[in-house]
């Protein structure tokens, strides 16, 4: 009995698309967003935020591979997950923003209309260093 031969293809890595494709669907996703941007009045940064975190989230290839050619789209991802990691640092720390006690001082009368001069300091500053 004789063995049949099979011809098999294999390939290492993702699989190449046309690059084509890349264009028909930015044109498209531009197209439906700036629509929706006109009629609801949505900002354009946060419709193209949405579109990158669905993609992610649904790990579409084609969106993700658009935001990677596209420098605008990439820097608004990076900049969106550095704040998250950010954000998540602080809350996992417990940490909270200083608050800063400042002094304000104003002279009624003065000089122009409006009266004489405003300033503002901080608590820890003496108030004799002021006038320097």
């Amino acid at each position: 009995m004789k063995v049949p031969e099979f011809k098999v293809s294999f390939q290492f890595g993702k699989k190449k698309k046309h690059p084509l494709r890349l264009y028909v669907i930015g044109a498209v996703l531009s197209f439906i967003i700036d629509m929706i941007h006109t009629f609801m009045r949505i900002p354009s940064k946060d419709l193209w935020a949405l579109v990158d975190e669905l993609g992610k989230e649904f790990r579409i290839e084609d969106i993700n591979e658009l935001v990677l050619n596209s420098p605008e789209l990439l820097q608004a991802r990076i900049e969106r997950e550095v704040d998250g990691a950010i954000d998540d640092h602080l809350k996992e720390t417990g940490h909270k923003d200083p608050e800063i006690e400042s002094v304000f001082t104003e002279t009624l009368k003065g000089e122009t209309p409006l009266g004489g001069g405003m300033r503002i300091r901080g608590k820890w500053v003496p108030e004799n260093k002021e006038e320097q």
